[in-house]
């Protein structure tokens, strides 16, 4: 191991992923930006991975192998983020790939930006889904509000200040299996800055053995207690029509009736109104953020007719939509066209 403290160390945990590892480890190793450390912690595989890691580290001085027992990945987490010595540490996923200015761009951002402490990127889906981009917020107070509703810092793209977070004491919560990084990141903008670099700088490859697909009631209830935790700080104890809402809002699943389109109209107010007595939320950008929400549940619900339109234009949530996309929607309930078109 150098003695020369580099200036980015990358994380990548490790589980029974040989399948795709060896492109994980090689969009790291072909970075334009190369004064990094990889630090490649396998949480006790039981398949070939440990082999494939040892391999890249004898002909890679800048790989550190680390051998754990399985723990999860919240705690494999935490280990890397103890074992870094660099002052930044980039987040990596085993089965996904990183563009090879991604460190680069992301170093970039945050010697311009001193007062963000995290900062990702989007990213394009490779895999299933393949082609599409996941675009993210961009500005600070954005990413606060838009992570009232989903985890909008895409976790194999983040980039962060250790010492910061260390400081802070925020550490990824050991008993949370699939929503670890929603988690984290919320406890994190309460007290410091997040970004994102509005470029594609990952390919995130979606299949059948992500935990998402694995587990889905498990994230549904992590994501479920993560947010009920908003909720409380909000000063509210919804109903079960506002958590229903809520979930259709973080999921984009609607299933456009009236009586639903009436439910999330409801518990958006709720929303705004609550976050006005307690601040919770940068007001301007909630308010923006809840807009966007609501005109694209009335999109979604689009073939409901004319009615859908009335009842978009009708609530106060729809003001300082700009006009071209009030005519776009009004033109598609006219014309009831479904969401997927």
């Amino acid at each position: 191991m150098s003695a020369k403290v580099p200036a980015v160390a990358v994380v990548l945990p490790v589980f029974n992923a040989e399948r795709y590892l060896a492109a994980a480890i090689d969009s790291i190793l072909a970075q334009t930006f190369t004064d990094f450390e990889l630090l490649l912690l396998n949480d006790g595989s039981s398949d070939g991975s440990a082999a494939l890691i040892d391999d890249y580290a004898r002909r890679d001085g800048r790989i550190r192998a680390l051998h754990l027992p399985n723990r999860g990945q919240s705690a494999t987490l935490n280990e890397g983020l103890r074992q870094a010595r660099a002052p930044l540490v980039a987040i990596m996923h085993a089965d996904d790939v990183s563009l090879p200015e991604r460190l680069a761009q992301q170093v970039a951002c945050l010697a311009a930006q001193p007062d963000v402490a995290l900062v990702g990127t989007w990213a394009r889906f490779i895999g299933e889904q393949a082609g599409t981009e996941w675009h993210t917020p961009v500005a600070p107070d954005e990413i606060a509000a838009e992570l009232l509703f989903t985890c909008c810092l895409i976790h194999p793209t983040v980039m962060l200040r250790r010492a910061e977070l260390a400081a802070a004491g925020l550490w990824y919560a050991d008993d949370l299996r699939t929503a670890q990084d929603y988690d984290l990141w919320l406890r994190a903008v309460q007290r410091l800055r997040a970004g994102n670099v509005p470029q594609v700088l990952l390919h995130y490859r979606v299949h059948a053995d992500q935990v998402s697909f694995v587990l889905p009631e498990r994230m549904r209830q992590e994501v479920m207690q993560i947010q009920s935790r908003q909720f409380l700080a909000l000063g509210l104890s919804p109903l079960a029509a506002d958590l229903l809402a809520h979930e259709w809002l973080h999921s984009g699943r609607y299933p456009a009736t009236r009586a639903s389109l009436r439910q999330i109209d409801a518990w958006l107010q709720k929303l705004l109104a609550a976050n006005r007595a307690r601040g919770v939320y940068p007001a301007a950008a909630l308010e923006q953020v809840i807009a966007g929400r609501w005109f694209f549940a009335c999109r979604a619900s689009a073939t409901l007719g004319p009615w859908a339109w009335w009842q978009y234009q009708s609530s106060p949530l729809s003001r300082g939509m700009p006009p071209a996309k009030r005519l776009k929607l009004l033109l598609r309930c006219l014309l009831r066209r479904p969401p997927e078109d």
